[in-house]
């Protein structure tokens, strides 16, 4: 009899451990019924997202103008308040009729984009999404080179912090962490890429083209509850880059980190490349240029029994971005 309630103890211990480990793929927050309804305008086109009393976001959301060339995304759990601490009612993004001083050392392709109300807060950053024409670009710039900048009232041009540019769809996408004007923005050609008169050397030398300069930054970030598809993510990681990659850690080309989301070391690193969960990031770094990958397709790589194809896919991912590609 002692023994049957033991087991049955022990097997409840187990069922609930588990289940809590299982609760991995969604961030650990609590959210309450939906009560607030938020209207989301994107250019014309009006979106309506529930928000629980607290002012969190129910479900997560991706918010697009009618004809997909503004993108607004936001997660689950992201707290929307206004300038009383109140659950946000309305955001409107327009494209700005104002004309902006240039940023410095850049151009600004495209429309200029506000976001409204200034005043409102949250404590995720949210994902703005920008598409623009490759024509427009100057010669010598190439897509990598686009980012979003945004724009102050009070002090005027900011400085980008994210970026992930998907050339084949001509959009870029950075984070925000406060609403302000945007607008897609290339860097002034170098002096040394402009026109020069043709003038015949005595000798004529080849050019040659310079070698951009890559640096490779990969970052495992996970909650302090783990669940098996988790720590085998880390293994497996881990595993890809001590086996084939020990040469670009030791020269610096590579550098690899596990990090906790829930330590506060680590809250610039969480905030900067948005980590909410069991995550996986490549920042591809050309010639001093971020370009940050969060590498979703980790979670439909089989890691658990199909060891060999995520480890194969990770590694892919690695030599790529070492290429300067991403």
């Amino acid at each position: 009899m002692v023994r049957n309630i033991i087991l049955l103890l022990l097997s409840t211990l187990l069922f609930w451990l588990s289940a809590g480990c299982q609760s991995d793929a969604s961030p650990e927050i609590t959210i309450g019924e939906p009560t607030v309804e938020l209207s989301v305008e994107i250019l014309g086109r009006t979106h309506a997202i529930s928000l629980d009393d607290e002012g969190r976001l129910i479900v997560s959301a991706v918010l697009a103008s009618s004809d997909g060339t503004v993108v607004l995304s936001i997660d689950r759990g992201t707290r929307l308040l206004d300038k009383d601490k109140k659950p946000l009612l309305s955001i409107c993004m327009k494209s700005e009729l104002e004309t902006l001083a240039q940023p410095e050392d850049a151009h600004i392709i495209g429309a200029v984009y506000s976001l409204e109300p200034k005043d409102a807060t949250f404590n995720l950053p949210l994902k703005l999404t920008l598409s623009y024409d490759p024509q427009d670009l100057p010669e010598g710039i190439s897509e990598s080179d686009i980012s979003i900048l945004p724009n102050y009232e009070s002090s005027g041009w900011g400085e980008s912090y994210y970026k992930n540019v998907d050339a084949e769809r001509h959009r870029v996408t950075t984070q925000i962490s406060r609403f302000a004007r945007f607008a897609v923005v290339v860097p002034v050609v170098a002096a040394s890429q402009a026109p020069t008169m043709n003038i015949t050397p005595a000798i004529e030398v080849p050019a040659t083209a310079a070698t951009p300069t890559v640096k490779v930054d990969l970052l495992y970030f996970h909650r302090s509850q783990r669940c098996t598809k988790c720590l085998c993510f880390e293994e497996r990681v881990s595993y890809v880059v001590s086996e084939y990659f020990q040469d670009e850690i030791n020269s610096g080309q590579l550098t690899f980190r596990i990090l906790n989301i829930g330590d506060k070391e680590n809250v610039a690193l969480v905030k900067k490349y948005g980590a909410v969960s069991s995550q996986l990031f490549i920042n591809t770094i050309v010639d001093g240029v971020e370009n940050i990958r969060d590498v979703q397709d980790i979670w439909s790589w089989d890691c658990t029994s199909k060891t060999n194809r995520f480890e194969d896919e990770v590694k892919n991912t690695i030599e790529i971005s070492l290429r300067g590609g991403q």
